[in-house]
């Protein structure tokens, strides 16, 4: 009767085990899917609140003078936008969205090739074979089979098609240049626009690419300069041959990031002001990036 009696209560204890096992799985499961749907909720959020933020940043860049005669704090409030608006990439608040903005003139530019800025560029990425690298560019650009000095023509590359011979047709295409890199050309990718001037415009330099640009101490004077809301140019004592102008281009890098609790979205354009058209802008190399925020 007690052997029974225990083998019935094994029974039972059996049992129950396996309902709170049951009824913890349940539990883990609805939670989990109570969290995936309340991410996608915040997500779709974030999305609505960059989406409306980025018609009316296009719309006050367009109708106020502030893209024609670039950013200072009385012209930046005229125009609808906080008094640390900048056009170099560093980052401010925009109704309630984090915005980067960069002119194209102060990045390097594929399309036309400028040697200086590219060497600038490779030293900030840590490259340590620049000359080769700088090579192989220019045997990628060239429409020949001649191989320049420490160059890279179609017998160097593994991969069919290779290199292009012929001007790039997208940025990402020159991280496959011989001597290039994951991590220099990770280090490097954001400061490249695909088309920009032949010479960099000293006011828009993002401040990472400062130093190997244009210098320790113009470098020193440019940060000087911006934080009392100077023209660079003029402060660093450039002369008009080494600059094409002193004044915003008419292509601009936007990024726009939102956040609604741990889900974020991000999105990148450039945003091109052209004359003669229905729409004064357009945009091109658009990107759009969904990520959940990390909790430190």
């Amino acid at each position: 009767m007690l052997k029974q009696r225990g083998m019935a209560l094994l029974l039972v204890l059996m049992i129950t085990t396996i309902i709170s096992v049951v009824i913890t799985v349940q539990q883990y499961t609805i939670r989990s899917t109570l969290n995936l749907a309340q991410q996608a909720k915040d997500f779709v959020a974030a999305r609505a609140i960059i989406e409306s933020t980025k018609e009316e940043l296009i719309f006050q860049l367009s109708t106020s003078l502030l893209w024609l005669y670039g950013p200072s704090p009385e012209l930046s409030i005229k125009s609808g936008f906080p008094e640390m608006t900048n056009f170099y990439g560093k980052s401010f608040e925009y109704n309630d969205v984090t915005v980067t903005l960069t002119d194209l003139s102060g990045l390097t530019a594929v399309l036309p090739f400028n040697e200086a800025a590219w060497r600038g560029l490779l030293a900030y990425g840590g490259a340590t074979n620049i000359d080769n690298i700088i090579a192989a560019l220019k045997d990628w650009y060239d429409e020949d089979d001649f191989l320049h000095l420490n160059g890279a023509e179609k017998r160097d590359y593994k991969q069919p098609g290779l290199p292009r011979n012929d001007l790039p047709q997208t940025i990402a295409e020159l991280a496959l240049v011989k001597g290039m890199t994951p991590s220099v050309w990770g280090k490097i990718s954001p400061y490249l626009a695909y088309i920009s001037g032949d010479q960099l415009n000293a006011d828009f330099v993002p401040e990472e690419t400062l130093e190997v640009m244009m210098g320790e101490y113009r470098a020193g004077l440019a940060r000087d300069a911006r934080k009392n809301w100077q023209d660079v140019n003029k402060a660093i004592d450039r002369q008009s041959g080494e600059q094409s102008t002193f004044y915003p281009s008419n292509r601009l890098k936007v990024e726009m990031t939102s956040r609604v609790n741990n889900a974020a979205y991000h999105i990148s354009f450039v945003l091109i002001r052209v004359n003669g058209t229905e729409r004064i802008t357009q945009i091109a190399e658009r990107k759009i990036e969904y990520s959940k925020v990390v909790s430190n």
